[in-house]
């Protein structure tokens, strides 16, 4: 699907976002510093420079970006304003972006949003003078933030997100969060994988009239399924169970319509509201899968928990909502690899998490610029996809001044990539960031 927006349209919303963060030169600075009107390098321009670093030195990208845009100073200039401002500035640029390109983006079946809730580490470099990013762990110590993230799936969009020190993550508070804060088009299906599953997430969502859709844990299907079904044997099953907080003889002996959860657990739950009702579908089906260090395939059975109908999705849709899940991984490769989010240039976490939130905000330009147009179709037995990442480089040097809009839509035209299903690749991890030399 496309829609009738240009690259140059949607490069002048992505600038314009800078700009107008810029209204206001006093907001989110930093304690006693100043970031006047008449600096030389202000606060948009510094944004669109972090915006264009990629994996060259600090020294070198400001040289390249002061000839493009027929300006002069320093890198030493540009990295002291840098520390002016917070990076909470960025972020809200970086939403404001994120909400004009949700606007533009397709639902599925025309009413849900499909949205996934997953986390992932950035590696960064060692900074003793900020320890709440050293994890001691198992084995070599190492340092990382940790980006949660609400991500459109079928659209490849990042509508929310949030940065935490490797101290205070808290993913499923991230996840909480995102669900209370959702203000786009349409009803959200929040997708999460087995981590994510609460009682509180659960109920919070129904609470809000939203779907979910979460991969369990197979001791905690037990409860919810019929009384003496197995574990391995498929069914779509569909109930409703009571949540209660307190042990009684009525509860313990009717578990077909009551569930037990903590005290405490389920906000919704109080003194006055001691019980809950909890409507739910949980499926039990037999997938395909593949071993993640060689390939071979797998078949296993797999537990989902979803408050959508049987009438509107069936268990093989179930199926398939759950399997684009993958999008997001695909998403943290390009933030990391692509967009440059491995190449650090600083140790200080406020400009790291500037880096992150310009590194965003490219990655939905990069989305909603490819459905501009649609990638054409060689033949054969498969069907074409545009390519990700020679995209991506045209598109950074179009931000850039060095592209031409044609450029970009030949790219997205012609450079493509069959749709090959079921191709596997090794999971690569590491727990180290790569740097380059910013002084």
């Amino acid at each position: 699907m496309t829609h009738s927006k240009s690259p140059k349209f949607w490069r002048s919303r992505f600038f314009s976002a800078f700009d107008q963060i810029g209204v206001d030169p006093d907001r989110s600075l930093i304690q006693g510093e100043a970031f006047t009107r008449h600096r030389k390098i202000t606060l948009p321009l510094a944004a669109r420079l972090i915006a264009s670093l990629s994996s060259a030195s600090v020294r070198q990208q400001t040289h390249t970006f002061c000839k493009n845009n027929r300006i002069s100073f320093t890198e030493s200039a540009f990295c002291q304003a840098r520390h002016k401002f917070d990076h909470s500035i960025l972020k809200d640029a970086s939403l404001d972006f994120a909400g004009q390109v949700s606007a533009e983006s397709s639902l599925h079946k025309g009413k849900y949003r499909l949205i996934d809730i997953d986390g992932s580490s950035f590696p960064i470099l060692p900074n003793p003078e900020e320890l709440q990013n050293l994890v001691e762990g198992h084995g070599k110590p190492h340092w990382t933030l940790h980006f949660n993230a609400a991500f459109d799936l079928e659209n490849k969009y990042y509508l929310d997100y949030q940065v935490q020190s490797a101290v205070d993550k808290n993913e499923n508070g991230a996840a909480l969060d995102f669900v209370s804060q959702y203000d786009h088009e349409g009803i959200p299906v929040w997708i999460g994988d087995r981590l994510y599953f609460s009682y509180e997430l659960a109920s919070q969502i129904e609470n809000r009239g939203q779907k979910f859709l979460f991969r369990m844990k197979e001791r905690n299907c037990l409860s919810l399924l019929p009384s003496g079904h197995p574990l391995d044997q498929e069914i779509d099953f569909t109930s409703c169970r009571r949540l209660v907080n307190t042990q009684k003889a009525v509860t313990r002996n009717s578990p077909e319509q009551y569930k037990y959860v903590p005290r405490g657990s389920v906000s919704l739950m109080t003194a006055d509201q001691p019980e809950l009702e909890f409507p739910y579908r949980i499926i039990i089906t037999e997938i395909s899968s593949q071993n993640e260090e060689d390939g071979t395939p797998l078949r296993t059975m797999e537990y989902l928990l979803t408050n959508l109908s049987q009438e509107e999705f069936s268990t093989q849709e179930m199926r398939e909502l759950y399997h684009l899940r993958w999008n997001i991984e695909i998403s943290f490769r390009d933030l990391k690899y692509v967009l440059n989010g491995r190449q650090v240039h600083s140790r200080s976490q406020n400009l790291i998490d500037q880096e992150i939130n310009t590194a965003v905000m490219v990655y939905n330009l990069i989305s909603v610029i490819s459905k501009c147009d649609l990638p054409s179709l060689p033949g054969g037995k498969y069907l074409y996809q545009t390519n990700r990442k020679a995209l991506s480089s045209i598109v950074l040097q179009f931000l850039n001044g060095k592209a031409a809009q044609k450029e970009v839509i030949w790219t997205i035209q012609n450079v493509v990539l069959p749709i090959r299903k079921n191709r596997h690749f090794k999971r690569a991890k590491s727990s180290t960031a790569s740097t380059s030399t910013w002084k």
